[in-house]
């Protein structure tokens, strides 16, 4: 972004209609650094992007603070972390994959990051 608004207005729609975005709760803690990314042997992709499962991808997912972290496939948690700065999961299974993470705030566990998909084919 450069602070003038026809320019940031159309990266955002931009950014928003290809799905590389998130949804974060930064009341408790920052989400800005979040991460979600998926690297295969001929390309990286981020929210919102496919990648082929062909000699298996790894899934990499950077958080800006410690804490629990999940990564669903179709809807299904397939890992689960707590108290991670970084997590990285290998795969060769195609399936839809999108991490949440919770921290505590006010003594309860609270949801704090919600991405969007990626698409492993």
């Amino acid at each position: 972004m450069n602070g003038e608004l026809e320019h940031d207005r159309e990266l955002v729609k931009n950014t928003l209609a290809s799905g590389c975005a998130f949804i974060g709760y930064d009341l408790p803690v920052s989400t800005r650094g979040f991460r979600f990314s998926a690297h295969g042997l001929e390309k990286t992709v981020h929210m919102g992007g496919e990648i082929s499962s062909k000699n298996g991808v790894t899934l990499q997912i950077k958080l800006p603070h410690a804490c629990k972290c999940r990564l669903i496939k179709n809807g299904r948690v397939v890992m689960s972390w707590d108290k991670r700065l970084t997590c990285t999961h290998i795969t060769s299974e195609p399936g839809t994959y999108r991490v949440e993470a919770y921290v505590n705030y006010k003594g309860r566990e609270r949801g704090w990051i919600f991405s969007n998909p990626i698409y492993i084919l």
